[in-house]
């Protein structure tokens, strides 16, 4: 049986593997909000702001993975393969300009977030967290200065830059 504080590893680690964002809102420019209209010209550069009676989730700074990019990740940051439980978990990606890829069709329904969670939870169980947590900061027992550096370690891997507290 794992120890409390490895399980809490499993926690952080399903973290990384469900990163979602969204906003809604308008474009707006110099001039402020720019109206709903299909004839209405924006210009490049115009200032994305969410509407004031919306909460701010902040900016979209990720697009969602496509399935097997989903699964190719997991694999390659967890060693662990959900490739065919992926495949059967979540909504196939839509095609779009010749595209599966294409990060306006990427969009994140209440169906991926759940799969998402699922398919975290199916990594985690999958996973040998002890051996984990050995060959990613060296740790034999989990302090609080080996928990930071397991999470600086996938964090850094996943995010592609160390991660911040922000």
């Amino acid at each position: 049986m794992l120890e409390p504080r490895y399980r809490q590893i499993g926690a952080w680690i399903s973290a990384f593997g469900v990163i979602l964002a969204s906003c809604t809102g308008s474009i707006s420019g110099s001039e402020g909000p720019v109206p709903y209209d299909d004839e209405v010209e924006l210009q490049p550069g115009a200032e994305f702001k969410c509407n004031a009676g919306f909460a701010d989730p902040g900016p979209r700074e990720a697009r969602r993975l496509t399935v097997a990019e989903y699964a190719s990740s997991v694999q390659a940051t967890l060693g662990v393969d959900i490739a065919d439980e992926a495949q059967a978990a979540l909504p196939a990606d839509v095609r779009a300009d010749g595209f599966t890829n294409s990060s306006g069709a990427l969009i994140t329904t209440l169906e991926h977030v759940e799969a998402f969670g699922q398919l975290a939870q199916l990594a985690v169980s999958a996973l040998d967290v002890v051996a984990f947590v050995q060959s990613r900061a060296g740790c034999s027992t989990l302090s609080d200065d080996c928990a930071r550096a397991i999470i600086d370690t996938i964090g850094t891997r996943i995010l592609r830059a160390p991660p911040t507290s922000e």
